[in-house]
């Protein structure tokens, strides 16, 4: 399933939302070399979170990188950083079809914060719960994850068309709550 239409217009401008989907892009097309694999590797190892740093305080034990994560501050900038197109693609389609509204409902400024944090909080729990493993977490899923889940919740009662690929239909679906 993938949703092309919310049909819950805004008033306000979505400065923020099309922010983050611009500095994504940016560092997706102008750190990340847009997937050469090099520049992906290197930013991957640089901007990610790493288990390892975080819980041995700063000591980076991942022998798949050869650079050291920027150490904390990497807990937000692995929200921009992605790994493939598909990757980028589906967190911004995401990001811009239903940003918009949560960011009119919460402010920008509570948006922005609200967004930030949402990332930051997944990136801990990966690390948390990544047993000891030297697996890098990076990405904007868990920010998305919690944008669409205020949408459930603010928006219930919102109208959503949806493609279903397999059938090559379109549904009008209505949020569940």
């Amino acid at each position: 399933m993938l949703p092309i239409y919310d049909a819950n217009p805004t008033k306000v401008f979505p400065f923020v939302t099309i922010s983050i989907v611009l500095v994504t892009s940016f560092v997706w097309v102008f750190i990340q070399g847009s997937g050469h694999i090099d520049a992906l590797d290197y930013s991957i190892c640089k901007f990610a979170s790493s288990q390892n740093y975080h819980l041995d305080y700063g000591v980076s034990h991942n022998s798949l990188c050869l650079v050291d994560n920027v150490g904390s501050i990497s807990l937000i900038t692995s929200i921009f950083i992605h790994d493939e197109w598909l990757h980028i693609l589906m967190n911004l389609w995401f990001l811009w079809l239903f940003g918009n509204n949560i960011e009119e409902a919460f402010g920008r400024f509570k948006f922005l914060i609200f967004y930030l944090s949402a990332g930051v909080l997944t990136e801990l729990i990966s690390i948390i719960f990544s047993d000891g493993s030297v697996i890098l977490s990076y990405g904007a899923s868990g920010s998305v994850a919690a944008v669409l889940g205020a949408y459930a919740v603010i928006f219930r009662h919102a109208k959503i068309l949806i493609f279903m690929p397999l059938t090559f239909k379109f549904l009008n679906f209505k949020t569940f709550f």
